[in-house]
């Protein structure tokens, strides 16, 4: 018996072998299309025989192969011996189930057909037409590079639009890649285009469009059908061996073949009939039975049915080539293959349209010339970059798929490292103080600003009119790390998890809940997939409440809450010992919500794709650019130049995350002198009540000398504030202003749509506390 790598291995020659004679097969069947001559036609016949033959009989060997495979491991052990270290990219599936009665006992049907991602219908050869349109095409470029003048564009334009209309823009965009000349360049200008093009050998041509079946192969060798009860799995059967190619509709050169008729009963070919023979759907693993005994049943009922399968024959390296092949179908299919910016809707209601517009012409010029839609240089930090390296396969090949350069999970790590110490920051070592400890303030920023975004690390994508969303998985119950940080914060996700999961049972609509099905599922379906409102829910610090005459009244339910929160954060791992109640626990919130206007967020003007932030008056800045320039802390306290302050949520938050690093900064630095440094803005509502000792404000802190305080610990003259907006030093807080001015200056070059996208990792930061006294 092979060990699994030396079965795998033995299955990738022979799916190899059944590639090459696919090929051979195919080529010749195109011939006898193309043959006219009747001696020719019997020697492409014969040819057509032969590699008839071969195919068939790689087929029947690479089925062999992937038997002996999972003869030898068997489908758990096989998956067991996969190589831990390769993610493993799980597809979606369309499911069909039904009971039957069997005597008296009863079955389960479970039928599986592939989704839309699965099929490959593209056709890379060209119609001998196609080449014509082609060559027609790159000559019309270098006839308007030589002779249109001031229209050039618009006669490439012209050139393009033409192309697309006859083929479809996707086939088109094929079409030309495939005819460019060997010689060409953007701004060739040639005497004889026709003459001087040199175009590439056209290769095998076809007569007619359409000359292949329908179909994948990029589903898995078997596939397993599990009964849950609960969270259990009570009940697991595992399918016969799925053919390595399914094919899911007719195959163009046997279309008479396909269909029988037999009365009024039509029969379909052996290759498809498994469409709609549950028995032939069995034979190819794309159909299960299942027994069914009341020990599975949850009252009468089946709570879920999961069905997985693995590859496990294909190694890592022809995961990644079947990947890349499939992204290539479907880029060059008619209903092509895009990225999903955030907030693209996904259907079409009674006011707006859906974000897929079938052959939408997304090219930047308005033609191709070659040119990357997306530039290899221009890559970093887009959404193809961050898809390629998370499914491992190459870069290249999203060049010129559409929306392949918006860059949202790097805007969105833009908007939390220029947030962070007004959100999540303040929140962490501010009012969850003494929670998190100190040491590990550092980490959790870090940890926030690189991983933690609204549209998680991967863009959505297309396929024709379906959406898909990719969502990364780890089980955090076996996470291991060296860093204790990072075990610790698995550890508290897993409790928070648990958490969640019993409020989104108990409140959010889902598949299952109980309830009328009708009203279940309208209410699933009016779900936002993001945030559509923005909330603020306002409070108060201990010694504002410390004023109300009725106080004492209030005092029992101030303690059970203070009492509910530690024990919550005491549940997560906090341990209280003696360092007291967390600060959070001390502070009371308005049972009413405030809702703030969505146009209030950037620049109370209707988001837009194409309008960027006013520059200020007077000035070649706008708020968010002026925010970067200010180096003395007055400035801050001032007016911004035009005269008007911004009353944007956003330009608080901004001003306020410099001053809560400012603060910060200046805390180490007189900490680390030990000078006794007093926090005062989140520790009172109320300032200068005591008589005897008056409060010193932030500003006063900000502003103030070092020098003046003490000249033999000191050198630095300037006002505190200055020091650090200056960046005079390599301090963390140094280091952290120029992380936060950096990406402000992502977030200045944005149009306000983007500004109000990357509001969705903040909506809940901005539920949690009071807007900001004294600021």
């Amino acid at each position: 018996m092979g060990t699994f790598k030396e079965d795998q291995e033995q299955v990738a020659r022979a799916r190899k072998a059944l590639e090459i004679t696919e090929q051979s097969f195919y080529t010749a069947r195109l011939r006898v299309h193309k043959s006219r001559n009747p001696q020719s036609l019997e020697e492409v016949r014969d040819e057509l025989a032969s590699a008839q033959k071969s195919f068939q009989t790689a087929q029947k060997e690479l089925s062999r192969s992937i038997a002996t495979m999972y003869r030898n491991h068997d489908f758990k052990k096989a998956a067991a011996a996969m190589d831990a270290s390769v993610p493993v990219l799980f597809l979606p599936l369309r499911l069909e189930t039904r009971f039957v009665k069997k005597g008296r006992s009863t079955e389960l049907l479970v039928r599986i057909y592939p989704d839309d991602m699965h099929v490959h219908a593209h056709e890379p050869f060209l119609t001998e037409q196609e080449v014509k349109y082609g060559k027609h095409y790159w000559i019309s470029l270098a006839t308007a590079n030589r002779d249109g003048g001031e229209d050039v564009e618009e006669k490439k334009q012209k050139a393009w639009e033409d192309i697309s209309k006859r083929a479809g823009f996707q086939r088109a965009f094929w079409i030309v890649k495939q005819t460019r000349p060997e010689n060409w360049t953007p701004q060739m200008s040639v005497p004889d285009p026709s003459e001087d093009l040199h175009f590439p050998p056209p290769g095998e041509t076809k007569v007619h469009d359409w000359t292949r079946a329908p179909r994948t192969s990029v589903l898995p060798d078997k596939f397993a059908v599990s009964i849950m009860k609960g969270s259990r799995v009570v009940q697991m059967v595992t399918g016969n061996q799925v053919p390595d190619t399914v094919y899911l509709g007719p195959d163009p050169f046997q279309a008479e073949e396909v269909f029988t008729k037999n009365g009024n009963e039509i029969t379909l070919d052996e290759s498809i009939a498994w469409t709609t023979d549950f028995d032939q759907a069995e034979k190819q693993g794309l159909g299960i039975r299942i027994p069914v005994s009341s020990d599975v049943l949850n009252r009468n009922k089946i709570d879920r049915v999961v069905v997985m399968g693995l590859l496990a024959s294909a190694s890592p390296e022809e995961g990644q080539i079947m990947l890349e092949q499939l992204i290539e179908n479907h880029q060059y299919s008619h209903k092509g293959f895009g990225f999903l910016p955030q907030m693209s809707a996904t259907n079409n209601t009674e006011t707006s349209e859906s974000a897929y517009h079938r052959n939408d012409d997304y090219l930047p010029k308005g033609y191709y010339d070659g040119t990357p839609v997306l530039d290899p240089v221009n890559m970093e930090h887009t959404a193809a970059l961050g898809f390629a390296e998370c499914l491992g396969i190459r870069k290249e090949i999203l060049n010129d798929v559409n929306h392949a350069g918006v860059a949202e999970s790097f805007e969105a790590s833009a908007m939390n490292k220029a947030l962070y110490p007004a959100t999540i920051g303040n929140f962490i070592e501010v009012i969850a103080d003494p929670v998190v400890d100190k040491s590990a303030h550092p980490k959790v920023r870090s940890f926030f600003n690189s991983f933690v975004t609204a549209s998680g690390p991967v863009s959505a994508v297309r396929v024709g009119e379906q959406p898909y969303g990719t969502l990364i998985t780890s089980d955090l119950r076996k996470w291991r790390d060296d860093d204790p940080f990072h075990t610790g914060l698995a550890g508290a996700l897993l409790k928070l998890q648990s958490k969640w999961d019993a409020i989104t049972k108990a409140k959010v609509s889902h598949t299952g809940k109980p309830g009328n099905p009708s009203e279940l599922m309208l209410n699933i379906l009016g779900l936002n997939a993001g945030s559509v409102s923005f909330d603020q829910r306002l409070g108060h610090m201990p010694d504002f409440w410390l004023t109300i005459p009725a106080i004492s009244q209030m005092m029992s339910t101030f303690v059970h809450k203070q009492s509910a929160i530690t024990g919550f954060l005491e549940d997560l791992g906090y341990k209280r010992g003696t360092r007291g109640f967390p600060y959070i626990s001390n502070l009371s919130f308005y049972d009413f919500i405030n809702r703030i206007p969505p146009n209030n967020l950037i620049d109370r003007k209707e988001p837009s794709d194409t309008r960027f932030l006013d520059k200020l008056g007077g000035t070649d800045k706008n708020y968010i650019e002026w925010l970067i320039s200010v180096r003395k802390i007055a400035d801050l306290r001032g007016t911004p130049p035009g005269g008007r302050l911004p009353r944007t949520i956003l330009y608080l938050l901004l001003r306020h995350a410099i001053l809560q690093e400012l603060k910060r900064a200046s805390e180490s630095f007189y900490n680390k002198a030990k000078v006794s440094y007093k926090r005062v803005a989140l520790e009172k509502s109320l300032y200068n009540f005591n008589k005897e000792v008056n409060d010193i404000s932030e500003w006063e802190i900000l502003s103030g000398i070092p020098k003046k305080i003490d000249a033999a610990a000191f050198n630095v003259a300037v006002p505190i504030g200055d020091h650090f907006l200056q960046i005079r030093d390599n301090s963390e807080g140094s280091r952290n202003l120029k992380e936060m001015r950096g990406a402000m200056q992502v977030l200045a070059g944005l149009p306000t749509s983007r500004l109000m996208a990357g509001w969705k990792i903040f909506r809940s930061a901005q539920r949690r506390r009071s807007l900001f006294p004294n600021r």
